[in-house]
């Protein structure tokens, strides 16, 4: 009878420190609202508004790129940056200037640290002049 209530008691904690050690993972991506520019929209070389929020309980990085469509050039980087905010928003005007016309695209990155990755993007336009 002794036998039998200790190996009771032991599976109790066994199974309570089993229960205990499971980790809720979070696979949650964060989730990026971009504001600015928005779709087709048409703005001077040096005046391209970039406004996003990223909402995430455990934000880690953010980094962007504005790529030219028509080649994929590079015309801006804004590198994988290292924050702890939620939200994190990001306003800027940024001078990004171009020979002709020019097509582009906004390529926002967030990651967490739980290594959820997501991403959004927007084209729109860029005048030389």
């Amino acid at each position: 009878m002794k036998t039998n209530k200790l190996l009771a008691l032991l599976i109790i904690v066994v199974a309570t420190v089993v229960i205990a050690c499971e980790k809720n993972e979070d696979v949650t991506q964060p989730s990026i609202v971009i504001n600015s520019p928005t779709a087709a929209q048409e703005f001077k070389k040096d005046s391209v508004i970039i406004n996003f929020t990223i909402n995430d309980e455990d934000i880690h990085e953010v980094g962007f790129t504005i790529n030219r469509l028509s080649d994929d050039s590079l015309l801006y980087d804004y590198p994988m940056t290292h924050l702890h905010s939620n939200p994190y928003t990001y306003l800027d005007t940024l001078s990004i200037v171009v020979p002709d016309h020019t097509d582009a695209i906004l390529t926002i990155t967030a990651v967490d640290h739980n290594e959820n990755e997501s991403s959004a993007e927007v084209e729109f336009h860029i005048h030389p002049m």
